[in-house]
């Protein structure tokens, strides 16, 4: 649980890479334009029935609330490590694609039209149950998060993730963007 998203290991491999443009090859590098990471949180969000009675929570619900907390904190921690990595990353790939001779990025591209070296987008987005029309992000906050579901259960949180995605207008964006659609930069790119 304390790397839930695996940000340790993306940074890991990151900092040991023999080059800046790793994981991805020296290609792939050049002609990417837009990156895409989307990180789901399923977990699940309960208002306690404690914080409606007067004599307030017993044992074990202060350690459940206590671990909740402990672990929602720990998912946000690690999502603003990811982008923070991320945002890093993209420094070096911009680096990396400008110091490139124009012989280079053309056999690597296939041509120089329409080539900027600092044209990369990496959006990094978290979607959850939060992110669904009240109604339904309660009713999923009720599914117990365990290995066992009910087919019905596993294709209402699969129709979740695919609102989510939906309604998030960053990732509808960058989607746009990936397919030509659209000139957006994400916030704080050069």
């Amino acid at each position: 649980m304390t790397d839930n998203i695996a940000v340790v290991g993306f940074a890991e491999s990151l900092d040991i890479a023999g080059s800046p443009h790793s994981p991805l090859s020296p290609q792939a590098a050049v002609r990417m334009r837009t990156l895409i990471m989307i990180v789901a949180d399923a977990g699940r969000r309960k208002e306690p029935d404690w914080v409606k009675v007067k004599q307030g929570p017993g044992l074990v619900d202060m350690i459940d609330a206590t671990a909740g907390t402990s672990i929602a904190s720990s998912v946000r921690d690690e999502f603003d490590s990811l982008k923070l990595e991320f945002r890093l990353w993209r420094e070096k790939l911009v680096k990396y694609r400008c110091s490139l001779p124009a012989a280079v990025v053309a056999r690597y591209r296939g041509n120089l039209s329409g080539w900027k070296c600092r044209d990369v987008q990496m959006v990094v987005e978290l979607v959850s149950f939060a992110d669904l029309p009240p109604d339904e992000a309660a009713a999923l906050n009720v599914i117990p998060t365990r290995l066992r579901l009910t087919p019905e259960q596993v294709e209402r949180t699969i129709q979740a993730g695919r609102d989510a995605v939906r309604l998030n207008p960053r990732l509808q964006q960058a989607f746009r963007r990936a397919q030509g659609r659209s000139s957006f930069v994400a916030a704080g790119s050069p």
